[in-house]
């Protein structure tokens, strides 16, 4: 599945930093995503660093909504969050 989420070809902590209205240091960062300094430039070199578990686990730190961060990433389609909505009631 191609990813076409909004945000998907942008950096995670400027993304981060939009939605917060405020810069998010790279230390602040690593402890959200619980992650070493190693495996976070790995992941980020590599593509993975906007992987869904690390989305969740950002949102979870700064009090976002992890939906939004799984659909800006292209890895949930609005469509299907609405659906499972109208489906849930």
């Amino acid at each position: 599945m191609a990813k076409t989420g909004e945000d998907v070809d942008r950096d995670l902590a400027v993304v981060l930093g939009y939605l917060l209205g405020r810069r998010v240091g790279q230390g602040e960062l690593l402890a959200a995503l619980k992650v070493s300094r190693s495996t976070y430039f790995e992941q980020r070199k590599t593509g993975r660093l906007a992987t869904p578990d690390n989305l969740v686990r950002a949102a979870d730190a700064f009090g976002l909504n992890a939906v939004d961060l799984l659909v800006r990433y292209g890895h949930v389609r609005n469509e299907s969050v609405l659906e499972y909505a109208a489906q849930r009631g």
